[in-house]
């Protein structure tokens, strides 16, 4: 007899209220209808709970806010970030003026990615940065020696356990770091700095893997 199971947020309940990641979206919880299906409505009820404390530990990421969208303007990035531009313009300055990093590059693998802006030395990124609505992503493909060094750089707890839990690929840890605030700019530029001083860069080549990750958020 097939296994019971219920789907929620991006996680499949198992008859025994375990969480599994499901392969996509599904259906969040705005109406009870939507995830409980008549035919087995106390099975479904008994996780129901332990769906939603799942979802509210572990959050979707908020979409890029160009997918399907043309390569953004000036005026379209900053009506899209609204009071985050100016964190983002402070970000940009900070990593030319202290880390030497002037270069970036927009740039799209699939329309379904959106747009995310490569902060590059020479032809190599550093890190990439995600325009979302009101707000935006710095992500990091980091190599075990600049998770290391960014692991002894004083970074806040928070901080340490984002990258304690962050999803491990061949290429590298992917570390994204929302950025809401001045302190969340001093984590990037750490974050930043512990990978240029180890060696860990991110090819100019087809992107695969943890960049590819890194792109789509």
């Amino acid at each position: 007899m097939a296994s019971k199971s219920v789907s929620v947020g991006v996680f499949q309940f198992d008859e025994n209220g375990k969480a599994h990641k499901a392969g996509a979206l599904r259906h969040y919880i705005t109406n009870t209808r939507d995830v409980i299906p008549s035919s087995n409505r106390h099975f479904a009820l008994k996780v129901i709970a332990m769906a939603k404390a799942t979802i509210v530990k572990n959050p979707p990421l908020l979409a890029n806010a160009f997918i399907g969208k043309p390569k953004p303007t000036d005026k379209e990035l900053t009506a899209a970030l609204g009071p985050a531009k100016s964190l983002w313009d402070q970000l940009l300055a900070e990593l030319a003026d202290e880390l030497k990093l002037p270069a970036r590059e927009w740039n799209s693998y699939s329309k379904k990615a959106g747009w995310s802006l490569h902060v590059k030395r020479g032809d190599r990124i550093v890190l990439y940065l995600a325009p979302l609505q009101r707000a935006f992503r710095a992500s990091f493909a980091l190599g075990d020696k600049a998770v290391q060094a960014a692991k002894a750089s004083g970074l806040p707890k928070p901080v340490l356990k984002i990258i304690e839990s962050a999803k491990k690929y061949a290429e590298g840890t992917a570390v994204r770091i929302d950025v809401n605030s001045v302190e969340d700019i001093h984590v990037v530029k750490k974050l930043a700095k512990a990978k240029m001083e180890n060696g860990s860069f991110d090819g100019v080549g087809g992107v695969m893997g943890c960049y590819q990750q890194l792109e789509h958020f």
